[in-house]
């Protein structure tokens, strides 16, 4: 049996799934950013064990990974058909991970509003 409107909504669902990509990848941008500018100052450290191992070996290469990950991001989504069989968790995880990008947003705007007031 076909549920009328079938298509629209995998469409939607595609669109949708695209949508939260696409954000991650601009929040991976932006915390890469923030995250170089404030060590650089010396206002933060990199908690991630990785990425900071990363940045002493050089800046450039914890940079040049960060905008790694963004740019596979939108490979994946110019290039691969998404349509995950549970859509529902798929949402799930990648709303979390936004969720977490924006709680690293309010961190970085903690510590650059900080450092404005001294």
């Amino acid at each position: 049996m076909k549920i009328r409107g079938s298509k629209f909504l995998k469409k939607e669902n595609e669109d949708n799934m695209r949508g939260y990509f696409i954000v991650i990848a601009l929040l991976n941008v932006i915390d890469a950013l923030a995250t170089a500018g404030g060590i650089k100052l010396k206002a933060i450290g990199e908690a991630n064990p990785i990425m900071n191992f990363l940045w002493q070996v050089n800046p450039l290469l914890f940079i040049g990974v960060k905008l790694l990950f963004s740019f596979l991001l939108l490979i994946i989504v110019v290039f691969l058909k998404i349509q995950p069989k549970n859509i529902l968790k798929w949402r799930l995880f990648l709303g979390s991970t936004i969720l977490i990008y924006m709680w690293l947003m309010i961190l970085h705007t903690r510590w650059i509003v900080s450092l404005v007031n001294e």
